[in-house]
């Protein structure tokens, strides 16, 4: 079995010490944490302060169900923890470094006072679980019908119902485009034709087999390219990613002209 190299140089999320010590004092439960965790690594870990709101990519990431992360995520809303915006008709997220404004829940378990978990009362106890709680803060705050609120209930809805009667399954023949070529090169510095070749067969294969629909097939597809490269999933790209990581000369193929069928034909004869 391989040893990880965990190193500086292959990527690193810097984050204030005061930040990093509010958040082990609040009292986050396990889900919360890691969806809190998910956001500083795609916002601070890119130099940048808020990101698409995207929970068909978190739940990659942190292997919680897409449903739950929506709750989990409304939640932190709710408890001004997560910063909700809008950029470019796009929903973007952001974690609040005002941390002196976090609401705590009943689900946090901590108390406002000391900022110590209390100990348990033996006369009363806890009637519901928190994950009851939370829902309820959720849903009460959520009573307003503000058309703007991203967590407005019959907007919900709506989004909801769209988002289902728009899945379709994986079109036929569906190639790669210069656009989707150019995403790639700028997401992960080079452009290898074969091996990015063989891993699209890969994805075709794979959801040929699975015959799931999707609503977006070109964001599901650089979802696939991200685990594949990033996270090692394709051996041979994520090698070359990390050698770019480390400014090492690396091969690339952009200017080839395609040799695989799965390539759409780039634009200027290339």
């Amino acid at each position: 079995m391989e040893k990880e190299d965990v190193q500086l140089e292959h990527g690193y999320t810097r984050i204030a010490n005061e930040l990093l010590e509010a958040k082990m004092r609040f009292g986050f439960t396990g889900r919360q944490s890691q969806v809190i965790d998910y956001v500083e690594r795609f916002t601070y870990g890119f130099q940048r302060k808020t990101m698409p709101l995207d929970y068909g990519h978190m739940s990659n990431f942190t292997y919680i169900a897409e449903n739950h992360c929506s709750t989990v995520t409304a939640g932190l809303f709710v408890m001004k923890v997560l910063l909700p915006s809008w950029e470019s008709k796009t929903r973007h997220v952001g974690l609040s470094k005002a941390y002196s404004e976090w609401k705590r829940t009943p689900k946090s378990g901590v108390n406002s006072q000391s900022g110590r978990n209390p100990l348990p009362s033996r006369e009363k106890s806890t009637p519901k679980s928190g994950v009851h709680t939370i829902k309820k803060v959720v849903k009460e705050t959520l009573k307003e019908k503000d058309p703007y609120n991203p967590l407005n209930p019959l907007e919900a809805e709506k989004a909801k119902a769209k988002t289902t009667s728009r899945k379709t399954k994986l079109p036929d023949p569906f190639p790669i485009t210069p656009e989707m070529a150019a995403w790639f090169k700028s997401k992960f510095g080079f452009m290898h034709r074969e091996l990015v070749g063989l891993e699209h067969e890969s994805f075709i294969d794979h959801w040929k087999a699975n015959g799931e629909g999707k609503v977006d097939w070109v964001a599901t597809w650089r979802n696939w390219m991200r685990r594949a490269v990033e996270k090692g999933y394709n051996r041979a790209l994520n090698e070359i990613y990390l050698r770019g990581q480390k400014g090492q000369q690396i091969q690339d193929t952009s200017n080839e002209l395609p040799d695989r069928p799965v390539w759409e034909t780039p634009p200027n004869g290339q």
